[in-house]
């Protein structure tokens, strides 16, 4: 069983890691840019937590379309996509 705690956050610490995780997207580029549509779309890979939540904050402040991929979909190793 995993170890699970609350942890507690004030506006202004998502507010900091939201804008550096921001900072870190925009350097990397990781973006698919969809013609038809102008979009920019990421996929995130990830159980929920809290780490979701400011990656997808992260994506709306650059303007980014987040493709959430739930754990869930049974795929054990990603690294072939890197």
């Amino acid at each position: 069983m995993e170890n699970r705690s609350i942890v507690n956050f004030t506006c202004e610490k998502i507010k900091e890691l939201t804008m550096q995780l921001a900072q870190s997207l925009a350097k990397r580029n990781l973006t698919y840019s969809e013609p038809y549509h102008n979009m920019k779309l990421i996929g995130i890979y990830a159980k929920n937590r809290y780490e979701w939540i400011l990656t997808d904050f992260a994506c709306i402040f650059l303007g980014i379309t987040s493709v959430p991929l739930y754990d869930t979909l049974g795929i054990v190793n990603l690294s072939y996509c890197l």
